[in-house]
């Protein structure tokens, strides 16, 4: 285990920008608690909390950022506890004061378009385990969970963020990119990227059958500012993915919270 160093240091407005300059990854800054500290520093008001500064083995800031940050727009300088040494790869585990969530995570570790793959991938995994009938915000998926998805998978979602972003303009943006991500995933869990690939053309085409319903029952959703709640938007499209692999015609698209979610393992047109 590597030794880890503690020390209190007073933190002045230029230790502090070259502390900030040592983060090469880290998000986007939110300037309202940059400026909530720094004028808590003006007016006295900042303590010695024990709230460390953790810098890694290599020399990089990795937690501390948004109080660095208003130490420089203050121009005050604080004590801080500074814990350095610690490994690299911890900074996925760290409370950073403001919560980091998954499109962050995943822009840390350098992927793109995060927000739209962030949605995509928490989605599928809601679909893959069987949550997507429920609406409720309170289904936990941890941040580990959503990486070891996607890094295991790297390849296949990085194409994905991009032919989803390509189909949500050509779909009249009726499906987000992350819908396209979670559903591609999961229908391949059972049926071939052909057939897949076949079901997303015909909804751009929307020229027959049950994806043209789907389309018509989203495209009017969407003109009509109408909010749908998301397990019915999922049952929806897995109904309509299921009809347009079995063949069978249907003539009314529609789902009732009253009869079972479908399921890509279950249901049978």
């Amino acid at each position: 285990m590597k030794q880890l160093n503690f020390k209190v240091l007073e933190i002045d407005a230029t230790i502090a920008s070259k502390l900030l300059a040592t983060n090469k990854h880290n998000r986007l800054l939110n300037e309202v608690k940059i400026n909530t500290y720094s004028n808590d520093m003006i007016n006295g008001k900042w303590e010695l909390n024990g709230e460390p500064l953790i810098i890694d083995s290599n020399g990089e800031l990795i937690d501390g950022m948004h109080r660095v940050s208003a130490i420089i727009k203050s121009n005050v300088s604080c004590s801080f506890v500074i814990i350095s040494g610690v490994d690299p790869k911890s900074r996925q585990t760290i409370d950073t004061g403001k919560s980091r969530n998954l499109s962050d995570a995943l822009k840390i570790e350098g992927a793109n378009n995060t927000a739209r793959l962030s949605s995509g991938i928490k989605l599928y995994i809601k679909l893959r385990n069987g949550y997507a009938a429920r609406n409720s915000t309170s289904i936990q998926l941890t941040n580990m969970d959503s990486m070891i998805e996607y890094f295991n998978n790297k390849s296949e979602y990085d194409d994905l963020v991009m032919r989803g972003s390509v189909f949500y303009t050509k779909s009249f943006k009726i499906l987000s990119p992350g819908e396209f991500i979670a559903f591609y995933r999961y229908f391949k869990l059972k049926y071939t990227n052909d057939i897949i690939d076949s079901f997303f053309n015909s909804i751009v085409d929307n020229n027959k059958g049950v994806c043209k319903l789907l389309f018509v029952k989203l495209l009017n959703n969407k003109i009509a500012k109408r909010t749908m709640a998301q397990s019915e938007r999922n049952a929806l499209i897995i109904k309509s993915f299921l009809y347009y692999v079995s063949g069978k015609p249907i003539t009314l698209l529609k789902y009732s919270v009253d009869e079972n979610f479908p399921s890509i393992f279950t249901f049978k047109p």
